[in-house]
């Protein structure tokens, strides 16, 4: 490992050490309270976005894993609705529920996970599905455009 010396003959690694001391110190003098829950200190990965950053790169969390099934045959609501889509999130088993109607589409199911899915627990690492005609590849092509035109729209509207 390469140090570098800056100019007052202090390594890279005990300038950053420094940082945490003269940011607590300035907290310190103006009654300022951190949040520990909320903070991480000496982690080799920090969630960021749904995914781990660390010193090798940004990877997927693996714990961001979603199913989604259909299910058909209900009884129907007042809108003609005989169907639900659930969608689990397999870590905490938290459950979206959607009354849909028996002819969804893709489309439809796309807009359904970024907004009752997406905007919770972000994108997943893995999607396990019952393979219904109405979840194949064009159900990822729209939501993945939805999203990056959201997301794109966002970033734009932050600079003006």
């Amino acid at each position: 490992m390469c140090m570098f010396r800056a100019v007052n003959e202090k390594t890279d690694v005990e300038m950053h050490n420094e940082h945490p001391r003269e940011l607590l110190g300035l907290m310190r003098k103006y009654k300022l309270y951190a949040n520990l829950k909320k903070g991480i200190f000496g982690a080799s990965e920090i969630p960021v976005l749904g995914c781990l950053v660390g010193k090798n790169g940004v990877h997927p969390d693996p714990e961001k894993s979603v199913s989604m099934v259909f299910v058909f045959g209900l009884p129907r609501d007042s809108r003609w609705k005989i169907g639900i889509v659930v969608f689990v999130d397999r870590f905490n088993k938290m459950v979206h529920l959607a009354a849909v109607a028996a002819e969804v589409t893709s489309v439809q199911t796309a807009r359904l996970f970024v907004d009752m899915v997406f905007k919770h627990h972000g994108m997943p690492n893995d999607f396990v599905s019952d393979r219904d005609p109405r979840f194949t590849a064009r159900f990822w092509q729209e939501e993945l455009n939805r999203v990056l035109v959201d997301l794109l729209k966002r970033y734009a509207q932050s600079f003006h």
